[in-house]
C-alpha cells in the first residue's frame, strides 16, 4: 500500500518536472534570441553611422533551437526558433531596424554555438550588409 501510494506521488511529479524543464528551455532560448537580435541591431546602427566601408565584427553564442535567420525586408531581422518541443511549433522574433539591412544566411550560420558576423556599410553607406565570418 505504501509503495503504491509513493508511486502515485512520484509519477505525476516527474511529469510536472519534465514540463518545467521544457518551459525553462524555451524561456532561455527566447531570452538568448532577444539578446542576439538587439546586439545585431545595435551593431548595424553603429556601422551605418560610420563612414562608407566601416566594418564591425561581433561574436554571438547561438542557443540550441534556432532554426533560421532572415532579412525579409531591409528594415527587419527575423529569427525562427523551436518554441515548444512537445508540439513542434516554431516561434519567431522580429526585430525592426532604423537602418537598412541586407543579408542571407544558411542553417549552418545559426546552429548552436559561437559564430562571428561581419557588418559592413556598403553602397555609399546606404545599406548595412551582414554576413557570417567563417574560418577556412
Amino acid at each position: 500500500f505504501v509503495v503504491g501510494f509513493a508511486m502515485m506521488l512520484i509519477i505525476p511529479s516527474l511529469a510536472l518536472f519534465g514540463m518545467f524543464v521544457q518551459e525553462t528551455s524555451d524561456t532561455v532560448t527566447r531570452s538568448q534570441v532577444n539578446k542576439i537580435g538587439n546586439y545585431m541591431l545595435d551593431t548595424a546602427t553603429q556601422t551605418y553611422h560610420g563612414t562608407n566601408g566601416t566594418i564591425i565584427v561581433i561574436e554571438v553564442n547561438f542557443p540550441e533551437g534556432v532554426m533560421n535567420l532572415t532579412v525579409p525586408t531591409e528594415n527587419e531581422l527575423v529569427f525562427t526558433f523551436e518554441s515548444d518541443g512537445a508540439t513542434g511549433v516554431a516561434g519567431e522574433a522580429v526585430f525592426y531596424s532604423d537602418v537598412p539591412l541586407n543579408g542571407t544566411f544558411t542553417d549552418d550560420d545559426v546552429n548552436e554555438g559561437i559564430k562571428k558576423f561581419k557588418f559592413t556599410a556598403t553602397e555609399s553607406g546606404s545599406v548595412v550588409l551582414i554576413e557570417r565570418v567563417q574560418k577556412y
